[in-house]
């Protein structure tokens, strides 16, 4: 049996949560434990094989405290002012550092989710994995999400060192898509880095999703005559949330009735609530928290169209979702995007540079021509993706 350690940064495996830790539950769930001896380690959570097995089953609970955390600095300015600090954020790193440093752990294969925790595990082990789902180098991911960091350039040399060991020493380095892998070597050089990387999209569990019934208090959302929208995101300034609520303003000066559900939580969170206010869409804009996935996917399956305005589009798992419910995508034409969606085949795609652009495809849009999915679910299947990391680890 071959001991298989799963690592990312922080957080832990599940399939509510985004980004890397739900590929890393969509794996380990398939996985043979016969074959396996599987385990997950992050700088929050060290998970053995009885402990995974139990996450698997939905009997395993995660401290609350490190939620509450995450809660706290979403809601609060002045925990936001602190924790993005740039000497609070030298100091979380140290922390980090210091952390991962007294881990020792072994095994046959490694497959790091991040090359921060590739770079604290990779000696040990026989083989040696590393997917990337940053938006292009970690430094550039870094600074866009805490601009602060710029002015700490030792630090941020330090991070940058850590990374180019760990892609130097990774056996292969995987990414979810075309674009995020060109994103990524565009201020590279070294050729050979580039060419023991191979791109697996990430995929979605398309038959569970299509059996996840639409619940009927969602249903209750719907109004007669009023198209429903959804977004699900970090509520951050990357993800763009701000265009989408806009355009629903300018929808709404068309004459064009429509309601917009946010689900997600992050640190403008209030600014948005407040543009809400001031925009006097208070009845036509509904905020709610993280919610569970099959709950997400309930409200995808009475929404007319999901929406995403993000920048920087690695391969969003949601849009995934989306797709594999039949909802109609209307999404920003960059990155990862323009590889899954054929506009006007199985999506909407729209080169979102102002809320008008998207307020203008919404508008567009013939709601009641049906869109082609057959193939789609063919490609975006967890399956496939499952497969191809399955071949890496034999």
């Amino acid at each position: 049996m071959k001991k298989i350690v799963f690592s990312s940064f922080t957080k832990y495996p599940s399939e509510s949560v985004g980004g890397p830790n739900k590929i890393i539950y969509q794996i380990i769930k398939r996985l043979n434990k016969d074959s396996f001896n599987v385990e997950f380690m992050s700088a929050d959570y060290k998970l053995n094989s009885d402990q995974i097995k139990n996450l698997i089953e939905d009997h395993f609970r995660f401290n609350t405290i490190k939620k509450m955390g995450e809660r706290f600095y979403n809601k609060y300015f002045l925990a936001r002012k602190l924790f993005t600090s740039s000497l609070y954020l030298k100091y979380y790193f140290f922390k980090k550092h210091k952390k991962w440093s007294l881990i020792n752990d072994e095994g046959d294969i490694l497959h790091s989710h991040d090359s921060f925790s590739f770079y604290y595990l990779y000696k040990n082990f026989n083989r040696k994995l590393l997917t990337i789902h940053s938006k292009g180098r970690i430094v550039d991911d870094l600074t866009d999400f805490f601009p602060q960091l710029k002015n700490n350039k030792k630090l941020l040399e330090n991070l940058n060192q850590r990374e180019i060991e760990s892609i130097k020493n990774a056996e292969v380095i995987v990414f979810p898509s075309n674009a995020a892998k060109e994103l990524f070597f565009e201020k590279m050089s070294e050729k050979e880095l580039k060419e023991k990387s191979l791109v697996i999209h990430n995929g979605v569990d398309v038959k569970l999703i299509q059996s996840i019934e639409l619940k009927p208090e969602h249903l209750k959302l719907k109004e007669k005559n009023k198209k429903l929208f959804l977004t699900v995101s970090k509520l951050s300034k990357i993800k763009r949330v701000d265009l989408i609520i806009k355009s629903i303003k300018e929808l709404k000066e068309k004459k064009f009735p429509a309601k917009l559900i946010i689900i997600g939580e992050g640190p403008l969170e209030n600014e948005l609530k407040q543009l809400c206010e001031k925009l006097q869409l208070t009845n036509d804009v509904i905020f709610m928290s993280s919610k569970r996935n099959d709950d997400v996917i309930s409200l995808m399956k009475c929404a007319d169209a999901f929406i995403m305005a993000s920048e920087k589009v690695i391969f969003d798992m949601v849009v995934l979702e989306a797709l594999a419910c039949g909802c109609r995508v209307i999404v920003n034409k960059d990155g990862g995007n323009c590889e899954i969606i054929d506009d006007g085949v199985n999506g909407h795609l729209v080169d979102i540079k102002s809320s008008t652009d998207l307020a203008e495809k919404i508008f567009s849009i013939d709601y009641e021509k049906n869109l082609d999915y057959s193939e789609t679910w063919q490609k975006i299947d967890i399956e496939n993706m499952f497969n191809n990391y399955l071949n890496l680890y034999k």
